[in-house]
Parts: structure tokens; sequence; C-alpha cells
């Protein structure tokens, strides 16, 4: 995406797509793109928002990712080309993570997932052995937090 774009917009006639704040969102509750061109360190994916699309967040400028436990489903390379992301938190809500969720963010070092029912998604996003991984070339700390929701 041209890294000059700070919002997109989308006409309310439009039958496939709409804007959220300037986000670029499907009828089918995906997320389709982030703006590049934004300056915010923080991006706080939308409630509306069950499945995380194949590079949808690309950014120069993003620290922080939350992502609202409405989100299900990050699909492969969904978040690339982010140097300066540093952490994200993940809901129990998402059930699945595909392979390179998170290509090419070299800052990233923390995941933080939700303490409740996430054993199973944990186990699939760091077992090599079943070639099932999220995330390619560092190592990463994870922290549990307790669902208050």
């Amino acid at each position: 995406m041209n890294r000059f774009i700070k919002n997109i917009f989308v006409d309310d006639l439009n039958n496939e797509y709409y804007d959220i704040d300037g986000v670029l969102v499907s009828k089918k509750h995906e997320l389709i793109a982030y703006p590049s061109g934004r300056t915010n360190n923080e991006f706080i994916i939308p409630e509306e928002i069950k499945i995380i699309n194949s590079i949808s967040i690309q950014s120069q400028n993003l620290k922080s990712i939350k992502i609202h436990k409405n989100v299900l489903f990050i699909d492969n390379g969904a978040i690339i080309n982010t140097p300066y992301l540093t952490d994200i938190e993940i809901p129990s809500s998402v059930t699945r993570i595909e392979q390179f969720a998170f290509l090419d963010c070299d800052s990233l070092t923390t995941i933080t997932f939700e303490e409740k029912d996430t054993n199973d998604v944990v186990r699939i996003f760091f077992d090599l052995k079943e070639g099932q991984y999220g995330i390619y070339g560092n190592e990463y700390k994870t922290s549990f937090v307790e669902d208050t929701g």
C-alpha cells in the first residue's frame, strides 16, 4: 500500500466494503487495509472485525497492536513490513493463527495471549514440529493475562 495514504473512505452505497475511522473493512467483517501513512503508534483492531486478512497491516509507525476479542482468525502475512512493532495483544477469541502471520516485524519481542482457553492456539502457534508457526526470524517472549471481560 502507498505509504502516504492516511485514510481510506468508502461510499455508503458500496456493497462489498465500508470504512471504520478510515480503515478499510469488508462487509464480511474482515480487516482489509490499515492505511500505511498513519502516524499512530498504536492500533486497536475495531470490534466489528472477525478476520485479519493477509497484508492488511503495514506500517512504519506502529509499535503496538491490540486485537479486539471479536477477532477469530489471523491470516498468513496479516501484519507485514511493520519494523517498529514491538508488541501484540491477542485475545482468547482467536482460534487460528496462520503461518507467518507477523512477517518482517523485526522489532516484535512480546506477544501477549489472554490466559483463558489459549493453550491450543499457543501450542500450534509455536509448534515447529508440525510446521505450524506464526512468526519468522526472532526469539519471542510470550506472556499471559487474565481475561477480565
